[in-house]
């Protein structure tokens, strides 16, 4: 009976390791809260790893912030055989409707869930499909190649693949990796 329990103590501790603890849902006012730069979550060696990619074929794209944006965002971009501006799109964003809906983010997710998203210049909605990753709830969409969820109700991420040759498995398993390691990053330290 000793065996079993060494065995299976390290394995409780190491399962209760990798959830993530959610900031508190108090809101907070987006002029108090500070956006990482969404560049420096991921290393570019982890992309390379994860991708497939040579570090050295990695571009890092960051949009200029223009006046006081509540968006934080990154293109990680690479030559891809099947498409020319391949790669990874990674966004943080603040409610950018905090006086009038406060739970807008925390909304976010349950409305891509239920409702979809349009399909422009078409009658349809692409349907987002649920997923926990370590704890967090996750909408994800194959056909929009595109994942959200949020971090207490004060942060939205988005995590987008422009890589149409990339098959369904394999999105959702480097989605959620990646998801996971975003969100290590944010959260420790915890956010604000």
């Amino acid at each position: 009976m000793r065996w079993i329990i060494f065995v299976l103590f390290p394995l409780m501790v190491y399962g209760q390791t990798q959830t993530f603890t959610i900031p508190s849902d108090t809101l907070i006012s987006p002029q108090e809260i500070v956006l990482p730069k969404a560049c420096e979550l991921i290393s570019t060696d982890t992309i390379s790893q994860l991708m497939g990619v040579p570090t050295k074929d990695l571009m890092v794209l960051e949009p200029p912030v223009v006046g006081e944006q509540g968006v934080s965002s990154c293109f990680f971009k690479w030559a891809d055989a099947s498409t020319p501006h391949g790669g990874i799109f990674v966004q943080l964003m603040k409610n950018p409707a905090y006086d009038s809906y406060p739970d807008y983010i925390r909304s976010f997710i349950d409305d891509k869930l239920v409702q979809g998203e349009s399909m422009p210049g078409r009658s349809g909605k692409f349907l987002y499909a649920e997923m926990e990753v370590k704890g967090l709830r996750v909408a994800w969409c194959y056909e929009q190649s595109r994942f959200y969820w949020n971090l207490g109700n004060n942060h939205l991420c988005m995590l987008a693949f422009n890589l149409p040759a990339m098959g369904k498995e394999e999105m959702e398993s480097k989605g959620s990796r990646l998801i996971g390691m975003i969100s290590h990053s944010l959260l420790d330290p915890p956010l604000r």
